[in-house]
């Protein structure tokens, strides 16, 4: 008697796993296909740059303008007394900013601008919003050699703190790709999503201590009020990189402590909801 053949069992990736995905397989299936998000971040970053005669230099004019306006306002037209290395205090604020300013609407229509992808290819979805964040980083990286510069033209003086840097950006870098995993699965469904978000990084602008320091916003601001403001990552990590970089102190301890639980919290929840939104993408975009 012939007994039937069993088709070979087909490798199931965590977009197929639905409800039953865990955190850990998600990361373990974009780690076997770190090739793909490779090739993502490399693919995005040249079409951006393709047709521009400055090229990356827009990094580092924008910035720049927007450093030289809020310098000049807070210098002739509201001076900032008692502020040292104000124009670097600045810039790292902005910098701060741009992180999400530049990763977050770009994440939110990774998967629209990718239906093809989507349709017609099996990989973890997740890598288009991420390899958005991490093409749009590497213009973050430019602008940081441009807060280099500034230090070293105000004669900030280096010292071991500034090894936590980096740890403070990637708290940020935490933030922004939660953000992006989960405005890019919420904009299939609701397509008027990008407006929300740039209203929102608007008024994120100004509820930032971008061009102020967080200790006015403590004084002036009832407790209760504060709280609701250091809910905001940016607030603590621009705090933190200030200190660390331009005042030789250890990051603020109740800030900065916000700034990582809601990051990861953010992280995961953006993991989650896009795994589960993502079973109906190929229907949707």
């Amino acid at each position: 008697m012939d007994i039937p053949q069993q088709a070979p069992a087909r490798r199931v990736t965590s977009a197929e796993r639905g409800g039953a995905d865990r955190f850990g397989a998600i990361v373990t299936d974009m780690w076997a296909h770190r090739f793909a998000l490779r090739n993502l971040v490399m693919k995005d970053f040249r079409i951006r740059y393709r047709n521009m005669s400055l090229g990356m230099i827009w990094s580092v004019l924008n910035p720049l303008t927007m450093l030289g306006v809020l310098v000049v306002i807070f210098t002739y037209v509201y001076p900032q007394e008692g502020q040292a290395y104000f124009p670097v205090s600045v810039l790292l604020g902005l910098v701060s900013y741009n992180l999400l300013s530049l990763c977050i609407p770009a994440a939110t229509g990774a998967v629209l601008e990718n239906a093809a992808l989507v349709k017609k290819t099996v990989f973890p979805r997740q890598l288009l919003p991420i390899s958005v964040v991490l093409s749009q980083t590497l213009q973050i990286l430019v602008q940081l050699g441009l807060v280099v510069i500034f230090m070293v033209l105000f004669r900030v003086p280096v010292t071991v703190k500034f090894l936590l840097a980096p740890f403070i950006f990637g708290v940020l870098l935490l933030f922004v790709i939660g953000v992006g995993l989960t405005c890019s699965a919420l904009s299939v469904i609701f397509r008027d999503v990008r407006y929300i978000v740039e209203s929102y990084l608007t008024i994120l602008f100004w509820l930032s201590p971008v061009f102020y320091p967080l200790t006015i916003v403590h004084q002036k601001f009832p407790k209760l009020v504060f709280g609701v403001y250091v809910l905001n990552p940016l607030a603590g990590c621009i705090e933190a990189l200030r200190r660390v970089l331009l005042y030789d102190r250890y990051p603020d301890g109740v800030s900065f402590a916000i700034a990582v639980i809601v990051s990861v919290s953010t992280l995961v929840m953006g993991f989650a909801l896009f795994s589960r939104l993502q079973r109906r993408f190929a229907d949707l975009v």
